[in-house]
């Protein structure tokens, strides 16, 4: 039984917590869970966190991990594991913070200005953009 299944068990979507039963689960939970219901999702040092495979449109696969406040307000991404070599790459940190966009945001969601409904597919597009820079040497929506 993954991590998923047991908050899907422990977390009633819609129903308030009863004494002694089952709590209602963050708003950050539901959105990961909707964006990937057999992602892992967990919780770190406050944070809810999820880790996807996500392919690229030729089938590579990108280990993505979200990280997000558990209103869902404030998220980072990181690539955890790039089929062409390092997690550093384009618009990434050395230790694979992806860049999700020009606003500034830091190694926790503490420190971001986006939110998770925008964190995630954002994530997903940057690993759609790597693989194309790799292939033709142009990152998608510049001009080099």
């Amino acid at each position: 039984m993954g991590v998923s299944d047991v908050f899907g068990k422990l977390f009633k979507a819609g129903k308030r917590r009863q004494a002694g039963g089952p709590a209602q689960p963050p708003p950050a939970w539901e959105i990961l869970h909707g964006f990937n219901p057999k992602g892992l999702i967990g919780l770190e040092d406050g944070f809810l966190c999820m880790i996807e495979d996500h392919a690229d449109p030729d089938g590579r696969l990108f280990r993505l991990e979200y990280q997000s406040t558990p209103d869902g307000r404030r998220a980072v991404a990181w690539c955890r594991y790039n089929p062409w070599g390092s997690v550093h790459d384009l618009h990434t940190t050395p230790g694979g913070l992806i860049c999700i966009g020009s606003r500034a945001h830091g190694p926790t969601p503490a420190y971001s200005s986006y939110d998770l409904n925008y964190v995630v597919p954002r994530a997903r597009f940057w690993c759609t953009a790597v693989s194309v820079w790799h292939e033709s040497g142009v990152f998608p929506g510049t001009h080099s």
